[in-house]
């Protein structure tokens, strides 16, 4: 009955309240309270990932301001078809004093990842205002997350890119086609260090985890678990056509054939197995085991 009023935990009860009107969580959003604006946030975030029309994701890209809507964008993943037209909206009309600041660039660093159902038109636009002054942490932070292969092509091609930040692209898999990989792979490959191989060994890309097997400064490990990659990216299938190609990277070592497969039997059995077989089919003239 004589209870102490709380202000503030009464704010941000309601920016977190889901049912909560557009017009008073937009206020709450701009409360110089971090705990209020936090919660607000999140509020604005969750409506997003699931929206209940159209008109509420356009009525939350007018009404609400820039800067939250930049905070909302550079921590989440929004997969809604919905969000493409206001996303281009909303980066389309950059103005250079949000393009200098921190929180507006991370927003747009954030859309150009690779995600699921990723609009290629926005991730290029938001790149595209990016590239006119990006920083080396920027590039890298773009690889790190993933981009879309346009914007992985692009910065392969950009003669300011990092060295690190080629390599954390050569981690992600830009689908089929190798012109991409190929760029960044020749620009990495005669200045890999052995823990630098070990670690692309488990690279999500096909066409490095080859290079990775074939390359003669990679140890018999490295080379192995390239392979087990390979094979974990064709979802565990086993078929004819696979071993061969896997048969063929290990006689591509100049040393250490015998190794790699003693590895994969530890690790692989029935892989093993397969790549034995292969060598033993009638007809076959040559053998790695004796390398």
């Amino acid at each position: 009955m004589f209870g102490v009023h709380n202000p503030l935990g009464s704010r941000i009860g309601k920016a977190k309240d889901p049912h909560i009107n557009l017009i008073t969580l937009s206020r709450l959003s701009l409360s110089n309270k971090t705990e209020i604006k936090n919660a607000a946030v999140d509020n604005i975030s969750g409506r997003l990932r699931s929206p209940s029309s159209k008109a509420q994701i356009e009525h939350i890209f007018s009404s609400f301001d820039r800067k939250i809507i930049a905070r909302v964008l550079s921590s989440n993943i929004f997969d809604h078809p919905w969000m493409q037209e206001p996303v281009t909206r909303f980066i389309a009309g950059s103005t250079e004093q949000e393009l200098e600041s921190g929180y507006y660039r991370e927003a747009l660093i954030w859309l150009t990842s690779c995600h699921k159902n990723v609009d290629v038109k926005n991730a290029k636009l938001a790149y595209l205002h990016l590239a006119k002054d990006i920083t080396h942490d920027e590039y890298e932070l773009i690889a790190m997350l993933g981009p879309t292969p346009e914007i992985a092509g692009l910065m392969a091609d950009d003669g300011r890119i990092s060295r690190k930040a080629l390599f954390f692209l050569a981690h992600h898999d830009y689908g089929a086609g190798n012109k991409i990989s190929s760029n960044i792979y020749s620009k990495l490959k005669n200045t890999l260090s052995g823990e630098e191989l070990i670690i692309l060994s488990q690279s999500k890309n096909k066409f490095i985890l080859e290079n990775i097997c074939k390359n003669p400064k990679s140890s018999s490990e490295v080379a192995a678990n390239a392979i087990l990659g390979l094979i974990e990216k064709n979802g565990n299938e086993y078929d004819m056509k696979s071993v061969e190609k896997i048969c063929l990277l290990i006689e591509a070592r100049p040393t250490g054939r015998t190794e790699v497969i003693r590895i994969i039997y530890d690790k692989d059995f029935h892989l093993a197995s397969l790549i034995f077989g292969h060598y033993l089919r009638p007809g076959k003239n040559y053998s790695p085991f004796s390398y």
